[in-house]
């Protein structure tokens, strides 16, 4: 697959907290996702992941308040930015926990 080192240089490019929600979806090769796909609190999603992958905390977890198109959204998000990504419970009571596990642990056996 060509692009890897792109999409690479996005991922630290927003978890640095340097990109716009648009301006990695269009360097990860998302930009086939237009804005009228994403909701108005997608953008707030991606900036609540980028903080996370900058700080120290290991997990963060999204409430259950959340609608199916939010919870989509922030899978997705996850997907792209290289984090493990769960559902936890069903229905109404349904949350998602984020982690960085996975992400670190394809960091280590790369090196």
């Amino acid at each position: 697959r060509g692009g890897g080192g792109d999409a690479a240089a996005a991922v630290a490019a927003a978890a640095s907290g340097s990109l716009s929600l648009s301006a990695f979806l269009k360097s990860v090769g998302q930009s086939k996702l237009s804005s009228s796909e994403w909701t108005r609190e997608a953008a707030e999603h991606f900036e609540l992941l980028q903080t996370f992958m900058e700080e120290e905390e290991q997990q963060i977890i999204f409430p259950s308040s959340l609608t199916s198109r939010h919870r989509k959204e922030i899978h997705l998000l996850a997907s792209l930015l290289g984090l493990h990504h769960q559902s936890l419970q069903q229905g109404e009571q349904r949350a998602i926990v984020i982690s960085k596990t996975a992400r670190e642990e394809e960091e280590a056996k790369a090196r």
